[in-house]
Protein backbone atom coordinates (compact mmCIF):
# COMPACT_ATOMS: atom_id res chain seq x y z
CA UNK A 1 0.00 0.00 0.00
CA UNK A 2 2.77 2.03 0.74
CA UNK A 3 4.54 1.59 -2.24
CA UNK A 4 1.49 2.29 -4.01
CA UNK A 5 0.93 5.74 -2.77
CA UNK A 6 4.70 6.43 -3.48
CA UNK A 7 4.53 5.04 -7.55
CA UNK A 8 0.77 7.72 -7.23
CA UNK A 9 2.78 10.25 -5.90
CA UNK A 10 6.09 10.13 -8.13
CA UNK A 11 4.22 9.79 -11.35
CA UNK A 12 2.00 13.21 -10.38
CA UNK A 13 5.06 14.68 -9.53
CA UNK A 14 6.91 13.54 -13.10
CA UNK A 15 9.29 11.21 -11.81
CA UNK A 16 7.44 7.91 -12.34
CA UNK A 17 7.64 5.58 -15.29
CA UNK A 18 3.94 6.94 -16.81
CA UNK A 19 5.39 9.91 -16.97
CA UNK A 20 9.28 9.50 -17.94
CA UNK A 21 9.66 12.92 -20.40
CA UNK A 22 9.02 15.16 -17.39
CA UNK A 23 12.07 15.99 -15.62
CA UNK A 24 11.62 15.89 -11.82
CA UNK A 25 11.15 19.36 -10.05
CA UNK A 26 11.44 19.48 -5.87
CA UNK A 27 7.91 20.97 -3.89
CA UNK A 28 8.77 23.86 -2.16
CA UNK A 29 6.43 25.80 0.11
CA UNK A 30 5.19 29.10 -1.09
CA UNK A 31 7.18 31.64 -0.13
CA UNK A 32 5.08 34.92 1.51
CA UNK A 33 4.96 38.37 -0.52
CA UNK A 34 8.06 40.31 -0.11
CA UNK A 35 8.26 43.84 0.54
CA UNK A 36 11.10 46.57 -0.12
CA UNK A 37 13.91 45.09 1.54
CA UNK A 38 13.50 41.91 0.32
CA UNK A 39 13.53 42.17 -3.23
CA UNK A 40 17.43 42.78 -3.50
CA UNK A 41 17.40 46.28 -4.32
CA UNK A 42 20.44 48.38 -4.06
CA UNK A 43 21.22 49.90 -0.74
CA UNK A 44 20.95 53.41 -2.15
CA UNK A 45 17.83 53.07 -3.53
CA UNK A 46 16.74 51.94 -0.08
CA UNK A 47 18.47 54.91 1.37
CA UNK A 48 17.21 57.49 -0.60
CA UNK A 49 13.20 56.07 -0.47
CA UNK A 50 14.33 56.56 3.04
CA UNK A 51 14.96 60.24 3.17
CA UNK A 52 12.50 60.65 0.94
CA UNK A 53 9.42 59.32 3.09
CA UNK A 54 9.29 56.44 0.71
CA UNK A 55 9.03 58.36 -2.68
CA UNK A 56 11.75 58.20 -5.57
CA UNK A 57 12.19 59.78 -8.98
CA UNK A 58 13.12 57.68 -11.99
CA UNK A 59 16.38 59.44 -12.93
CA UNK A 60 17.35 58.93 -8.62
CA UNK A 61 16.00 54.85 -9.05
CA UNK A 62 18.49 54.57 -12.55
CA UNK A 63 21.51 56.30 -10.70
CA UNK A 64 21.38 54.45 -7.95
CA UNK A 65 21.42 51.02 -10.16
CA UNK A 66 17.89 49.90 -11.07
CA UNK A 67 16.91 49.63 -14.57
CA UNK A 68 13.86 50.96 -16.10
CA UNK A 69 12.97 47.29 -17.28
CA UNK A 70 13.63 46.29 -13.36
CA UNK A 71 11.16 49.42 -11.76
CA UNK A 72 8.60 48.64 -14.48
CA UNK A 73 8.39 45.47 -12.84
CA UNK A 74 8.38 46.60 -9.53
CA UNK A 75 5.53 48.80 -10.44
CA UNK A 76 3.02 46.19 -12.11
CA UNK A 77 3.97 43.04 -9.06
CA UNK A 78 2.40 45.97 -7.52
CA UNK A 79 5.42 46.45 -4.75
CA UNK A 80 5.67 50.18 -6.24
CA UNK A 81 2.89 52.49 -7.39
CA UNK A 82 3.61 55.50 -9.65
CA UNK A 83 2.67 58.68 -8.22
CA UNK A 84 3.34 61.14 -11.05
CA UNK A 85 5.05 60.58 -14.41
CA UNK A 86 8.88 59.15 -13.67
CA UNK A 87 7.90 58.99 -9.49
CA UNK A 88 7.33 56.36 -7.57
CA UNK A 89 6.48 55.22 -4.23
CA UNK A 90 8.13 52.31 -2.50
CA UNK A 91 5.19 50.87 -0.69
CA UNK A 92 1.37 50.01 -1.58
CA UNK A 93 -1.44 52.26 -0.05
CA UNK A 94 -1.44 55.81 0.62
CA UNK A 95 0.98 58.50 0.75
CA UNK A 96 1.38 60.44 3.69
CA UNK A 97 1.33 64.28 3.14
CA UNK A 98 5.01 64.59 3.03
CA UNK A 99 5.20 61.76 0.57
CA UNK A 100 2.62 63.68 -1.55
CA UNK A 101 4.88 66.84 -1.22
CA UNK A 102 8.06 65.61 -1.92
CA UNK A 103 6.13 63.53 -5.37
CA UNK A 104 5.50 66.99 -6.61
CA UNK A 105 9.02 68.39 -5.56
CA UNK A 106 10.78 65.55 -7.89
CA UNK A 107 8.35 65.91 -10.16
CA UNK A 108 8.53 69.54 -10.86
CA UNK A 109 12.25 68.69 -11.25
CA UNK A 110 15.81 70.44 -10.43
CA UNK A 111 15.76 73.19 -7.87
CA UNK A 112 12.28 72.99 -7.18
CA UNK A 113 10.67 73.71 -3.49
CA UNK A 114 7.65 73.59 -1.81
CA UNK A 115 6.24 77.17 -1.26
CA UNK A 116 3.15 79.25 -0.01
CA UNK A 117 0.91 77.34 1.62
CA UNK A 118 2.28 74.49 1.39
CA UNK A 119 5.19 75.34 2.98
CA UNK A 120 3.36 77.29 5.68
CA UNK A 121 1.75 74.21 6.63
CA UNK A 122 4.87 72.27 6.89
CA UNK A 123 6.49 75.30 8.76
CA UNK A 124 3.83 75.50 11.27
CA UNK A 125 1.92 78.60 10.11
CA UNK A 126 -1.24 76.91 9.28
CA UNK A 127 -3.44 74.25 10.11
CA UNK A 128 -4.97 73.56 6.60
CA UNK A 129 -2.51 72.65 3.94
CA UNK A 130 -5.45 73.60 1.38
CA UNK A 131 -6.61 71.36 -1.40
CA UNK A 132 -3.26 71.64 -3.69
CA UNK A 133 0.57 71.56 -3.52
CA UNK A 134 2.23 74.39 -4.28
CA UNK A 135 5.95 73.69 -5.43
CA UNK A 136 7.91 76.79 -7.28
CA UNK A 137 10.83 76.12 -9.58
CA UNK A 138 13.13 77.98 -11.02
CA UNK A 139 12.15 80.70 -13.81
CA UNK A 140 14.45 79.81 -16.40
CA UNK A 141 13.11 76.39 -17.40
CA UNK A 142 8.91 76.03 -17.84
CA UNK A 143 7.44 72.31 -16.65
CA UNK A 144 5.67 71.43 -19.75
CA UNK A 145 2.98 69.18 -18.76
CA UNK A 146 0.26 69.52 -16.07
CA UNK A 147 0.45 67.76 -12.35
CA UNK A 148 -2.90 66.34 -10.78
CA UNK A 149 -3.10 68.10 -7.25
CA UNK A 150 -0.22 70.30 -7.74
CA UNK A 151 0.44 74.22 -8.33
CA UNK A 152 3.32 75.19 -9.81
CA UNK A 153 4.59 78.81 -9.34
CA UNK A 154 7.97 80.34 -10.71
CA UNK A 155 10.78 82.80 -9.31
CA UNK A 156 13.75 83.78 -10.38
CA UNK A 157 15.42 84.34 -6.79
CA UNK A 158 14.42 81.00 -5.69
CA UNK A 159 18.42 80.21 -5.22
CA UNK A 160 18.58 82.88 -2.15
CA UNK A 161 14.79 82.59 -0.84
CA UNK A 162 15.62 78.49 -0.11
CA UNK A 163 15.94 77.21 3.33
CA UNK A 164 19.34 75.68 3.18
CA UNK A 165 18.59 72.64 5.51
CA UNK A 166 14.52 71.90 6.28
CA UNK A 167 13.36 68.82 4.24
CA UNK A 168 11.14 68.49 2.21
CA UNK A 169 12.74 71.58 0.35
CA UNK A 170 10.89 74.86 1.03
CA UNK A 171 11.42 78.67 0.88
CA UNK A 172 12.20 80.20 3.99
CA UNK A 173 9.78 81.54 6.80
CA UNK A 174 9.71 85.26 5.71
CA UNK A 175 9.88 84.03 2.29
CA UNK A 176 6.63 81.99 2.42
CA UNK A 177 4.90 84.22 4.65
CA UNK A 178 4.90 87.50 1.74
CA UNK A 179 4.11 84.82 -1.03
CA UNK A 180 1.65 84.40 0.58
CA UNK A 181 0.48 88.15 1.29
CA UNK A 182 1.19 88.35 -2.73
CA UNK A 183 -1.28 86.04 -3.54
CA UNK A 184 -3.92 87.17 -1.13
CA UNK A 185 -7.36 88.49 -1.97
CA UNK A 186 -8.02 90.04 1.00
CA UNK A 187 -6.38 92.77 3.11
CA UNK A 188 -7.49 91.08 6.61
CA UNK A 189 -5.72 88.34 5.60
CA UNK A 190 -2.35 90.35 5.36
CA UNK A 191 -2.59 90.72 8.87
CA UNK A 192 -3.59 87.60 10.04
CA UNK A 193 -0.57 85.48 7.85
CA UNK A 194 1.89 87.78 9.55
CA UNK A 195 0.58 88.01 13.29
CA UNK A 196 0.02 84.14 12.90
CA UNK A 197 4.15 83.63 12.08
CA UNK A 198 4.94 86.27 14.82
CA UNK A 199 2.31 84.48 17.43
CA UNK A 200 3.87 80.69 16.87
CA UNK A 201 7.08 82.20 17.26
CA UNK A 202 8.16 80.94 13.44
CA UNK A 203 9.68 84.83 12.90
CA UNK A 204 9.73 88.08 14.19
CA UNK A 205 9.12 91.26 12.83
CA UNK A 206 12.63 92.63 12.89
CA UNK A 207 13.63 89.03 10.45
CA UNK A 208 10.45 90.16 8.03
CA UNK A 209 11.99 93.94 7.71
CA UNK A 210 14.50 92.83 4.89
CA UNK A 211 12.78 90.61 2.29
CA UNK A 212 9.60 93.13 2.79
CA UNK A 213 11.95 95.65 1.82
CA UNK A 214 13.51 93.99 -1.13
CA UNK A 215 9.82 93.18 -2.39
CA UNK A 216 9.09 96.80 -2.18
CA UNK A 217 11.24 97.57 -4.54
CA UNK A 218 9.07 95.72 -7.38
CA UNK A 219 6.12 98.07 -8.03
CA UNK A 220 3.67 94.54 -9.29
CA UNK A 221 4.18 93.54 -5.63
CA UNK A 222 0.64 93.46 -3.93
CA UNK A 223 1.68 93.35 -0.53
CA UNK A 224 3.89 96.73 -0.31
CA UNK A 225 1.68 99.18 0.49
CA UNK A 226 0.31 96.27 3.39
CA UNK A 227 3.76 96.04 4.53
CA UNK A 228 4.93 99.06 4.80
CA UNK A 229 5.02 99.66 9.14
CA UNK A 230 7.48 96.45 8.79
CA UNK A 231 10.04 98.34 6.85
CA UNK A 232 9.36 101.73 8.63
CA UNK A 233 12.41 102.13 11.26
CA UNK A 234 9.90 103.67 14.19
CA UNK A 235 6.80 103.21 14.99
CA UNK A 236 4.60 103.28 12.15
CA UNK A 237 1.58 105.09 12.49
CA UNK A 238 -2.12 103.60 12.51
CA UNK A 239 -3.23 103.47 8.37
CA UNK A 240 -6.87 105.44 7.48
CA UNK A 241 -6.49 108.05 10.28
CA UNK A 242 -5.56 111.55 9.67
CA UNK A 243 -5.19 114.64 12.48
CA UNK A 244 -7.28 117.29 11.25
CA UNK A 245 -8.68 120.41 13.61
CA UNK A 246 -12.01 121.48 14.46
CA UNK A 247 -12.27 124.92 15.98
CA UNK A 248 -9.77 124.58 19.17
CA UNK A 249 -9.45 120.92 19.51
CA UNK A 250 -8.04 118.56 17.55
CA UNK A 251 -9.45 115.86 16.53
CA UNK A 252 -8.78 112.30 14.31
CA UNK A 253 -10.72 111.55 11.24
CA UNK A 254 -11.17 108.08 9.83
CA UNK A 255 -10.39 108.46 6.35
CA UNK A 256 -11.23 105.10 3.75
CA UNK A 257 -7.90 103.38 2.47
CA UNK A 258 -7.64 103.80 -1.16
CA UNK A 259 -9.41 100.65 -3.49
CA UNK A 260 -6.43 98.36 -4.14
CA UNK A 261 -6.38 95.66 -7.42
CA UNK A 262 -6.78 92.13 -5.78
CA UNK A 263 -4.52 89.82 -7.35
CA UNK A 264 -4.97 88.07 -10.86
CA UNK A 265 -4.65 84.25 -10.18
CA UNK A 266 -7.02 81.75 -11.16
CA UNK A 267 -9.87 80.35 -9.05
CA UNK A 268 -10.79 77.03 -8.31
CA UNK A 269 -7.46 74.02 -8.36
CA UNK A 270 -5.66 74.93 -11.75
CA UNK A 271 -2.84 72.21 -11.43
CA UNK A 272 0.25 75.14 -13.00
CA UNK A 273 0.21 79.03 -12.79
CA UNK A 274 3.09 81.87 -13.04
CA UNK A 275 3.30 83.96 -9.86
CA UNK A 276 5.62 86.85 -9.43
CA UNK A 277 9.06 86.64 -11.15
CA UNK A 278 11.26 87.05 -8.05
Amino acid sequence: MATRWRRQRLMIMGTGRGCPQIAFRPWHPARPSTRLGDVGLPSDVTAIAAQQDGVISLQQAAAAGLTQRRIGWLVRSGRWQRVHARVYATFTGPLSYRGLVWAAILRAGRGAVASHRTAAYLDGLCDDPGPVVHVTAPADRHVRSRIDGVRVHYAHRLARTRHPTRVPPRTRTEETVLDLVDTTRRPQEVETWVTSACQRRRTTPERLRPPATAHGRRPRHLGGRRLRPLRGSGRARRPGRTPTKAGSATVTATTAPPPTAGPRCATGTPTSSATRAG
